[in-house]
């Protein structure tokens, strides 16, 4: 499946450079100790051995935040490590003033400190400071797992027994309702934990391993948190209701849907359970990555249609489509202002003689694409079109041609229109990269 990550470069400061910062001169040493906010940001580590260094660096950032709220990253050397660390007593005594927790997990066979660390800021945070919460297991040699934590007693997941690692904590409730944001990868509070209640962000991704949800869950997500603004989805949502059984979850003050990285065959489930407000909506979503596999239902799915009868998209990403269903999407959303088209490749199938049109599109961006100069103007019926953006694209002159022309030579020329025209360079950043559709991270 074409699913290039996007290599956004992460926005958060080098927890070094404060520390560089102040050794620099006695003025600037000055500045630094004198500017809380730049040692709010704590990394730690459950190995002993990178810890035994990394935690007193931390102790002395967390002095010189003052008051501030702070901000914990925890991670592991790749890489077995022979013994553990004891965070959890430096966690308890920050934790009042945490505001995030980034857990990123490499080495599953040590569970016991991760476990801990959890357990330490999930129990005894502030509610109302504690707001964030990131967790991602990575991939390794034990890559078809992902974690759970707090599965209760009564409940069997839908996912099978042995697929996945269990961690238990000792989370304080009050906490878990006070968080807002989680961006959760291959490692999950259960479906049914408070964590989820009240969000206004969240991102379900995977890994490598597939984890599914049933629709039952995936709703009793949604229903928990009514003010849902960001949601990006890639789970595979198991024991589907019938369709049109019970009606979709409010969410009216949805602002982004991204599930691009979806298996495209359960993009009617998750449309059936959603039903979006007015608020102008930003959506990713893909189709099948390979040409004989069957296409989205853009036009014969009743909980298709009836999504984008509801929802005012404003912004679209569509990842995969064929040329011919971006004709039919492009119908679906009378208010689109900005399209970004991603990994079309020339179909060797015969397409329609149907036109990309669009009335009120302002903003394309050809994103990955195979563009053939003789066909691709006859296609485009755009009358306000006013940016036309090629990052990475390949040009041939026809769809006969193996000769790739360079962009220094595309001259296009689309009829009744002259938008401007931009030609990014191959090591240059998407410029898509930054829309809040996409996180890093997923």
């Amino acid at each position: 499946m074409h699913h290039p990550r996007l290599s956004r470069t992460s926005d958060t400061r080098n927890a070094i450079s404060s520390e560089a910062l102040s050794h620099v001169c006695s003025y600037w040493r000055k500045v630094a100790l004198g500017s809380p906010h730049l040692w709010t940001r704590i990394d730690l580590s459950p190995c002993r051995a990178v810890s035994a260094n990394l935690l007193p660096r931390s102790e002395n950032f967390a002095l010189r935040a003052g008051g501030m709220p702070l901000d914990i990253f925890v991670t592991d050397p790749i890489g077995d490590w022979p013994a553990s660390a004891t965070l959890n007593y430096f966690i308890e005594a920050v934790a009042p003033r945490i505001r995030s927790l980034d857990l990123r997990i490499y080495q599953t066979t040590r569970t016991d400190a991760y476990r801990n660390t959890l357990s330490a800021c999930l129990s005894h945070c502030a509610p109302g400071t504690f707001t964030t919460l990131i967790t991602t297991r990575e991939p390794d040699s034990l890559a078809s797992t992902y974690v759970f934590f707090d599965i209760p007693n009564s409940e069997t997941p839908e996912h099978g027994v042995g697929i996945y690692q269990q961690m238990h904590t000792t989370a304080n409730e009050a906490v878990l309702l006070s968080i807002k944001k989680m961006y959760l990868h291959a490692f999950y509070p259960f479906w049914t934990s408070k964590a989820y209640h009240g969000l206004i962000e969240l991102r379900l991704t995977p890994r490598t391993s597939i984890v599914s949800i049933s629709e039952y869950h995936f709703r009793g997500i949604l229903q928990a948190s009514p003010g849902l603004r960001i949601l990006e989805f890639a789970l595979e949502i198991v024991n589907a209701l019938p369709e049109g059984s019970v009606p979709p979850i409010r969410l009216d003050y949805l602002e982004v849907l991204n599930i691009r990285l979806m298996k495209h065959i359960f993009v009617p489930t998750l449309f059936g359970a959603i039903a979006p407000g007015s608020h102008p909506l930003q959506l990713s979503l893909s189709s099948a990555p390979n040409e004989g596999d069957p296409r989205l239902p853009l036009h014969t799915s009743s909980a298709i249609y009836n999504f984008f009868t509801r929802a005012n998209v404003v912004v679209l990403h569509t990842n995969d489509f064929d040329k011919d269903e971006i004709v039919g999407i492009l119908q679906l959303c009378p208010h689109l202002r900005t399209f970004s088209w991603d990994g079309y490749n020339a179909s060797s199938e015969p397409e329609s003689d149907e036109l990309i049109s669009h009335q009120r599109l302002q903003s394309l961006y050809m994103i990955q694409c195979e563009v053939e100069l003789d066909v691709f103007p006859r296609w485009i019926n755009l009358p306000a079109l006013e940016s036309l953006v090629f990052y990475r694209c390949a040009f041939y002159q026809d769809g006969e041609s193996e000769d790739r022309i360079d962009e220094r030579n595309v001259h296009l020329r689309l009829p009744g229109i002259n938008p401007t025209m931009t030609f990014i360079e191959f090591n240059m950043p998407n410029p898509i990269e930054e829309w809040e559709l996409f996180d890093s991270d997923s």
